[in-house]
């Protein structure tokens, strides 16, 4: 009995096979193989860059490896929209591919009356109200934007990763960056969030993420809502980055000033990013670009504002003052510290001829303070004459007319503190005169320098309101106190260098002082779980102190600058340096006080100890 197959006949398979034609033979084959080939499936993770090449993404976030390795612009993950006719005739997946097939990186164009309307829409962000409205920002006005107080504005933690820019950048490997974490600043224009998708130029929006999560926190030695980094520099730097941000034309629709703290803040990022051991690097010539195009616009802006006021037109005064102090935020960045006393001398011009408003007191006392630190370190600071009318009552008046708290937050000191800096440098102009020309000191001098010594000695920290920190806060507030006690210890140090020289023994008690109290505040930020430094001590007290540190002391220091150095702010390095110098003249027999007076002379160079 002959066994029925599966082909139907009651021939085998090996049987059936041979009775079939040539070509009958090829299309079974083809058949049968393609019964065994493995079903592929599709995937919908991928950007969206290699989803048109139809190539697999390694899904790096936030712009993936494999486009920045081929040189192509990644176009990231959002979720893109097109636009649906209506007609019943064209299914949507028709519609989808041939938006996909457009090209999207061509720069949008609109008329300029649309683009002051945008800039209006974005003005109207800042509204210290809770509102609820439509803004109409390009072709789409269906977004709901809510605005807040800024005591309910939070920024969310960045997502995006410094390493992503320096693999984008081909640069050195990013080491030692201090991780980001959240964030609360007080202007509802950071509610949108400052991240790379925002910007049509990826590296834009990488260096603003940085700048925004990393670098702002940074530049002071505690957190604080009124952070000028990030709320007063970085709103303005969104209003000139429009074209960057909404991709509607070009900078010159935005005030100049405002395209000037745009690409300071850009290049205070990248000069973060490069670190103190990167110069030379792609970095560093990307950081000196941006920096070159600040002070460019920064010259427009002063133009252009005196031409304002001379047709009776609203200027940007206020504007123009903190595009200058952000180019000295991104000299004390690039570390080499070349240019940031020209910087401060046109704030002190601009705010001579110009009408500053007093919503910048803070911008101008960023100003005079920085001048006054600035006043410490200068080696060829001029000598001057005691007037022989002086009076000890009038002793006051050499001090400046600043009381404002912010200084207790933007740089860890008092403004009882930072008057009597000020004035200490003063007085030593007076004392300088006479030990220069040998000759004794008048008696009111000599009697106005034991009045400021004895103020200095007695100061407390009790008699500090310190209005300005929330006394509820107990980590910043602990923080703060130890910032200005190094504050207080190195002006006595400051103080006996410049003035009245004291015992070695004095001395070796005020370094020690001031060294305990900058050790204490990085103890206390680890044992607050911080993995890495997220704020920078101001180097002022470190410098003053070291500078006069005994060989003894030496390995103590030696270990904080060390630490200092991961904080990626390039003018460490160089005070750092300067610190190595000075004690190398001591060894050598160098007796001169303050031992960087000497040492900065014959460099012929400048430091801002900030």
């Amino acid at each position: 009995m002959i066994k029925r197959s599966r082909n139907g006949n009651g021939l085998g398979e090996g049987m059936a096979s041979s009775l079939r034609t040539p070509s009958e033979q090829t299309h079974a084959i083809g058949k049968k193989s393609a019964q065994c080939r493995t079903q592929k499936t599709k995937t919908f993770t991928g950007c969206w860059t290699c989803r048109r090449r139809k190539v697999k993404c390694d899904t790096t976030r936030p712009y993936c490896q494999r486009c920045c390795k081929s040189g192509l612009r990644c176009e990231g993950y959002d979720i893109e929209l097109c636009w649906v006719t209506g007609s019943e005739t064209v299914p949507p997946s028709a519609i989808k591919r041939n938006a996909m097939r457009q090209q999207v990186s061509a720069p949008l164009v609109f008329p300029l009356d649309k683009v002051d309307q945008m800039l209006v829409d974005l003005d109207l962000l800042n509204a210290p109200v809770i509102t609820s409205e439509t803004l109409s920002l390009g072709p789409f006005s269906v977004f709901q934007s809510q605005t807040y107080s800024p005591e309910e504005v939070s920024v969310e933690p960045c997502a995006g990763q410094p390493a992503s820019l320096l693999e984008y950048s081909s640069s050195p490997e990013n080491t030692g960056t201090p991780a980001p974490r959240d964030v609360e600043l007080p202007l509802p224009l950071l509610s949108l969030r400052v991240r790379s998708s925002v910007y049509r130029d990826p590296l834009a929006g990488m260096l603003m993420d940085n700048y925004v999560h990393n670098v702002a926190d940074l530049l002071q030695p505690i957190f604080h809502p009124r952070n000028p980094y990030s709320s007063i520099y970085v709103p303005a730097a969104m209003r000139g980055s429009v074209d960057l941000l909404l991709g509607v034309g070009s900078t010159v629709a935005a005030p100049p000033s405002y395209v000037a703290i745009f690409y300071s803040l850009l290049a205070a990022s990248v000069f973060h990013l490069r670190g103190s051991m990167g110069r030379g690097t792609q970095l560093d010539e990307l950081g000196m670009k941006f920096r070159t195009k600040a002070f460019q616009y920064v010259r427009k802006a002063l133009q252009e504002s005196s031409a304002r006021v001379q047709t009776l037109e609203r200027p940007y005064p206020d504007a123009a003052l903190a595009a200058i102090l952000t180019l000295v935020t991104t000299d004390v960045m690039e570390g080499r510290m070349v240019e940031y006393w020209i910087h401060l001398d046109g704030c002190d011009q601009l705010q001579r001829q110009r009408n500053i408003g007093e919503s910048s007191r803070q911008l101008k006392t960023i100003s005079s303070f920085l001048v006054t630190l600035s006043n410490t370190t200068v080696y060829d600071l001029p000598d001057l004459p005691w007037p022989e009318d002086q009076c000890l009552s009038d002793l006051h008046n050499m001090l400046p007319a600043n009381e404002d708290s912010s200084l207790e937050f933007n740089y860890g000191i008092t403004s009882t503190l930072a008057s009597m800096m000020h004035l200490t440098t003063k007085l030593s102009q007076y004392v300088s005169y006479y030990t220069s020309h040998h000759r004794p000191l008048p008696h009111t001098l000599e009697t106005a320098c034991r009045i400021l010594g004895k103020h200095i000695s007695e100061w407390s920290i009790s008699s500090e309101p310190l209005s300005s920190i929330n006394s509820s806060d107990l980590v910043t507030l602990s923080v703060a106190k130890l910032h200005i006690l190094a504050f207080a210890h190195a002006l006595s140090v400051y103080y006996h260098t410049r003035i009245l020289r004291c015992e070695p023994h004095t001395m070796a008690f005020y370094v020690n002082a001031v060294a305990e109290d900058l050790q204490s505040i990085e103890v206390f930020r680890r044992s607050q779980g911080y993995r890495r430094p997220v704020s920078a001590s101001i180097m002022w007290p470190g410098f003053i102190a070291a500078c006069e540190a005994m060989p003894s002391q030496r390995r103590v220091w030696q270990a904080w600058w060390g630490d200092m150095l991961t904080y990626r702010i390039g003018n460490i390095a160089h005070l750092w340096q300067v610190v190595q110098d000075v004690w190398a003249a001591r060894d050598a027999g160098d007796v001169e006080t303050p031992g960087y007076i000497g040492v900065l002379r014959r460099q012929k160079k400048r430091v801002l100890a900030v």
